[in-house]
């Protein structure tokens, strides 16, 4: 039987790993040279995503819904981030 914790959880580590593709699609289009500072501000999101995805899996359901729906949001404007690092308009 599924409980509420485990399916926080789950939402959790799936909005975790949504927002580390997305930090990697970005990432992938900064351009080649002169983009660390968009870079280092791009990994630091991919890595806190990740760190509670892994940290904050036992968190209640209200804030596993939140991260999901505010990751989502961002999930939806991934070619328009794509774009704006594609043209170093980015941070």
């Amino acid at each position: 039987m599924i409980t509420i914790s485990l399916l926080a959880q789950t939402i959790m580590v799936f909005a975790g790993l949504l927002l580390a593709v997305l930090v990697i699609d970005v990432v992938s289009a900064l351009p080649q040279h002169g983009a660390w500072g968009p870079f280092m501000a791009w990994a630091g999101i991919g890595s806190a995503a990740v760190g509670s995805a892994i940290v904050w899996r036992a968190a209640p359901m209200p804030v596993a819904l939140l991260v999901m729906a505010l990751s989502l949001m961002l999930w939806r404007q991934r070619h328009r981030l794509v774009w704006a690092a594609e043209k170093g308009l980015i941070l």
